[in-house]
């Protein structure tokens, strides 16, 4: 069950601050551009999830990578708009000219790369370090929105193109290799219909929580995938890895209570990835508040009520308590979606500022006040029960869960 912490000196400073979470640590952005990050407590005791955090401390200037650090405080980068983590690394989008900059990476061997896009790979970096577009040295900008994984990260430009660096099949390149600068993502199933060039175009939201597979939202509504595609994560029917973007199917989008008749899932607004390696799973939120869901689903993070995996979009069903009489089959009234980094769980806030979550709860993440995985959504508590509410915000991790809440507090 989540517990308070606060993340600021005052109230004043939390004013618009983001959360972001990579798969053991969390980031959070002040109003003034500032970037804090601590290290997520996965310790649970007598039966309590997990909920120690530091409140971070001003001033301090980072001297490990985030998720190495137990001491949280700021980060030595400034006028930073964006945030997101991935599996041991932090990325932000900084300044006026809008560059991506990153630190951290848990270095792997052989192909491991880092994501950093900074012209090394397999190196841990304990600063800021700036994305590159090449060998000329020159740094990414432009970028509007950034996703990353555990070994890629994505960066949507001002022009709704999509580019990519790090490891593998996600990037969407055509190719099964490395990448240590940045690059572009190809057009793939989206030409013609969607983009006529070569290139992925028109792209509204990225998300790489995925671990190992990427997934984009078109201007038009729809919803294109990439990279590791085992058990479903691509949405396109098949298990069959695919290293340039594909449609997501239809799947129970089609019909009359949808009108997704074109073979495509349709009228998306949000898009979010999740999964652990080749485990991925893949989240959509509908115009009208619905959620789908489609991909690995061992610990029941599809939502539909099974531990089965899906290769096309299945809806959420709705929680088997706490809603009201003539609420439906699924759930709906949702407004944000967002599926755990390197995890197996899910979170969706409530049009009501209440928190409905699901999926792998072996350490709490899921916050009912249990350790048992859910395969249908359940109400977020506080420590006592009570309904946790005024959510603006949630981020997730492997083994945690973070919501930012209308006063400022944050709550883990």
């Amino acid at each position: 069950m989540p517990v308070s912490m606060q993340a600021c000196s005052s109230m004043a400073d939390c004013s618009m601050m983001k959360l972001a979470a990579g798969s053991h640590h969390t980031i959070a952005l002040r109003s003034d551009g500032s970037v804090y990050t601590w290290g997520a407590n996965l310790d649970s005791d007598g039966g309590t999830p997990p909920s120690a955090v530091f409140a971070p401390a001003l001033g301090r200037t980072l001297s490990g990578g985030a998720d190495r650090d137990a001491n949280p405080g700021a980060v030595s980068i400034g006028g930073v708009s964006e945030v997101t983590g991935g599996c041991g690394v932090s990325v932000t989008i900084a300044g006026a000219a809008r560059e991506v900059w990153s630190w951290g990476c848990r270095a792997g061997t052989g192909t491991n790369y880092c994501s950093l896009g900074n012209g090394t790979g397999g190196v841990n970096v304990p600063s800021p370090t700036a994305a590159l577009n090449g060998t000329s040295g020159t740094r990414f900008s432009g970028a509007e929105a950034v996703a990353t994984g555990h070994f890629h990260t994505l960066a949507i430009k001002e022009d709704g193109s999509v580019w990519s660096w790090g490891q593998g099949e996600a990037l969407g390149q055509g190719t099964s290799g490395n990448q240590i600068y940045a690059g572009q993502v190809l057009a793939g199933q989206s030409r013609p219909a969607l983009c006529s060039g070569s290139y992925l175009c028109d792209i509204k939201a990225i998300s790489a929580h995925g671990c190992r597979h990427s997934v984009a939202l078109h201007k038009d509504g729809g919803v294109l995938a990439w990279g590791y595609c085992t058990d479903g994560a691509c949405g396109h029917g098949s298990t069959m890895n695919s290293s340039t973007p594909v449609r997501v199917s239809a799947g129970e989008s089609a019909g009359a209570q949808f009108g997704c008749n074109n073979g495509y899932l349709c009228d998306i607004v949000a898009v979010s990835a999740g999964g652990y390696n080749a485990t991925g799973s893949t989240y959509a939120l509908h115009k009208d508040g619905y959620v789908f869901a489609w991909g690995s689903n061992g610990f029941g993070q599809l939502g539909d009520g099974t531990n089965t995996r899906k290769l096309t979009p299945v809806l959420v069903r709705a929680p088997l308590a706490g809603v009201p009489a003539g609420y439906g089959n699924y759930l709906k009234d949702i407004v944000a979606i967002t599926g755990g980094s390197h995890a197996h769980h899910v979170t969706a806030i409530a049009n009501d500022g209440t928190v409905w979550s699901w999926g792998a709860n072996s350490a709490g993440q899921v916050g009912d006040g249990t350790f048992t995985n859910r395969n249908r959504p359940v109400k977020v508590v506080r420590t006592g029960g009570s309904i946790l509410t005024d959510v603006l915000a949630v981020a997730a991790g492997e083994s945690h869960t973070m919501a930012l809440l209308l006063d400022g507090t944050v709550w883990g």
